[in-house]
Parts: structure tokens; sequence; C-alpha cells
């Protein structure tokens, strides 16, 4: 595991949420950080812009993308086990949440590294 900063959300309070996130180049270096606010109507839409910056700055938008969705994904282990480990309906409730968020945040990742990265498969009749 690196020892550098890495993609996560941040959870100030339940209207204020922001988006730690890391660009690197193919080699994994990263590059730039920067924290964004983050309102779940618009994952994808951050998840897009998001993409657009690492290029930007030089990243490698398939590397950001996928270092993006693995770390995210080690979050929501971790929120799992939170809940999990919740004594109490509040604490439940609470890492609950922000679990819902973080996942919602990694189906985003998926899908746009699906739409964007994933080769199209061609169906049809062997005269294709």
């Amino acid at each position: 595991m690196r020892n550098t900063p890495n993609n996560s959300v941040l959870f100030a309070s339940s209207s204020n949420i922001s988006w730690c996130q890391v660009v690197r180049n193919k080699a994994g270096e990263v590059l730039k950080t920067r924290s964004v606010r983050l309102d779940r109507e618009r994952i994808p839409v951050a998840v897009e812009d998001y993409a657009e910056y690492c290029s930007q700055v030089g990243g490698d938008r398939y590397t950001c993308i996928v270092d993006a969705t693995q770390e995210i994904g080690e979050q929501s282990q971790a929120l799992v086990e939170q809940v999990y480990e919740a004594n109490t309906e509040d604490c439940v409730e609470k890492f609950g949440q922000q679990l819902d968020f973080v996942v919602d945040l990694f189906k985003a990742l998926e899908a746009y590294y699906v739409d964007n990265f994933t080769p199209v498969l061609r169906t049809g009749t062997s005269g294709d």
C-alpha cells in the first residue's frame, strides 16, 4: 500500500461532505490533491469532473479512476466494519448513512470505468 494521500470521502456533517481527490500519473505518483464538496445527487457529475481535472493537470485518467475506485472501496469496507461493530442505534445510523454515500460514489466510479475504459463487445451474426 502506498504511503501517500488516498481518495476518501470526509464527513464533517450530514450536509458537509467532501471528496479528497488524488491525481496520479501512470506510475502512480501523486501529482495533485484537492478536496471538493460532494452532493449525493451530483455524484456521477463529480466523477466526470474528477476525470477531467485529472487530465487537465497532467494525470492519467485510467490510473486515477482505478485507484479512486479501489480506495473508495476500501473506505466502504471500513465503514461496513464500523456498522457491524457499532453498539448504539445512533452509531449504526450514522455509519450506515456514510456507507450508503460511499457506496454511491463507488458505483459512480465503476460506471465511469465501464463507460470509458471497457472495450465494446461486438455481438451479432457471423456476417458482421
